[in-house]
C-alpha cells in the first residue's frame, strides 16, 4: 500500500475548495481502465471511476471499506482529508493491480466554486 498526500491550494482558503481530483494514467486520454478519483467536500465523499469510465463508486474517507476497480483500490479507513490555511491535503491509501503496472502520470485538478485549475501533470509514479 502506498499513501499519496496530494495538496490543493486556493488563495481564498482551503475551505473554498469544493473538489479535488487525481488521475493515475499513462496518458491524458480516455479515463476508462485507469484510476481516476475525486473528493467532493460538500458530501465528504471519495469517488472512484469504474473500469468502463461511466459510473462512480463512493465512500467516506476514514470509514471502513474499500473502493476499487480493476486498476486500483483505496483503503478508506487509511485515507483522509485535512484543511490548513489555503491548503487541502487529500491522503489516499492506495494499492494498484499487477495489470496496471508501469509508468503512470499523476494528473491533478482542483475546483473552488466557478474557478478551476484545469488538469495539471503533477508527477510520475511507477506502479510495481
Amino acid at each position: 500500500m502506498q499513501t499519496f498526500a496530494l495538496r490543493y491550494s486556493s488563495t481564498t482558503g482551503a475551505a473554498s475548495i469544493s473538489q479535488a481530483w487525481v488521475w493515475f494514467n499513462a496518458t491524458f486520454a480516455n479515463p476508462a481502465n485507469s484510476c481516476m478519483v475525486y473528493y467532493e467536500r460538500s458530501t465528504n465523499e471519495l469517488l472512484l471511476l469504474n473500469d468502463a469510465g461511466t459510473t462512480w463508486a463512493a465512500g467516506v474517507p476514514g470509514a471502513a471499506g474499500t473502493l476499487q476497480n480493476n486498476q486500483c483500490a483505496i483503503a478508506l479507513a487509511n485515507s483522509g482529508v485535512g484543511l490548513s490555511g489555503n491548503t487541502l491535503t487529500l491522503s489516499l491509501a492506495m494499492t494498484f493491480t499487477a495489470s496496471f503496472a508501469g509508468g503512470k502520470n499523476i494528473y491533478m485538478y482542483g475546483a473552488a466554486g466557478a474557478v478551476a485549475s484545469g488538469w495539471q501533470d503533477q508527477g510520475d509514479w511507477i506502479v510495481p
